[in-house]
């Protein structure tokens, strides 16, 4: 996975770098806040941001702040780095938009941490976006099979109760019998959809 590390100070930078390329991820270097959002707002950003607050350019909760403001499809998970312990600093933070504080001198062990729970959460985002794709396309699949039968049914009874087409009567039964064939088609795709929830609950038992 991804991950972006932000920081004007080259000697953090290559601490956080050693670390977190030995637990491995790919890692990509900002030295300030303008580098760091070109980064994320690329076409394949990094999933996961280590952003130090103080930054020449844009500083860290601005960054999160715009990247609340304008998501991706793709979440990018925020971990934010500062010298400010205040319990309202972290709480400008979070609700700026960061996912995660922590304060400087960083503790590896906890930083691990915090990352192995934002990768954690991204690749639940992406199996629930997944899902959502997939059932949309099975929704559209299912939509344009059902209109069919269903057009077929509507025409046609149109047709038997229209009295400037007597000829179609003539042949009743038979015109009976296609609408019943198209609503039993009809029934066995309903079927089908409300049996998809149950198949999925056995598979994931």
């Amino acid at each position: 996975m991804k991950l972006l590390i932000a920081d004007d100070e080259f000697s953090t930078r290559t601490l956080l770098r050693t670390c977190v390329t030995k637990w491995g991820y790919t890692v990509i270097e900002a030295g300030d806040g303008l580098e760091a959002m070109t980064f994320l707002r690329s076409q394949d950003p990094p999933r996961i941001a280590v952003l130090d607050w103080m930054m020449p350019g844009l500083d860290g909760v601005e960054i999160c702040s715009r990247l609340r403001d304008r998501p991706n499809e793709q979440m990018t998970y925020t971990i934010l780095l500062t010298c400010k312990a205040e319990k309202e600093d972290a709480i400008h933070a979070l609700d700026q938009g960061a996912h995660d504080f922590l304060s400087k001198p960083v503790h590896i062990g906890e930083l691990q941490s915090r990352i192995a729970v934002g990768k954690r959460l991204i690749e639940a985002h992406d199996r629930l976006l997944e899902l959502d794709q997939l059932k949309n396309r099975f929704l559209r699949m299912a939509a344009h099979d059902l209109k069919n039968p269903l057009g077929f049914i509507i025409s046609m009874t149109e047709l038997l109760t229209d009295k400037d087409f007597p000829e179609v009567r003539q042949d009743q039964n038979d015109h009976i019998h296609a609408i019943h064939d198209a609503a039993a088609k009809m029934q066995n795709l309903v079927s089908d959809l409300l049996a998809v929830p149950t198949i999925k609950e056995k598979e994931e038992s």
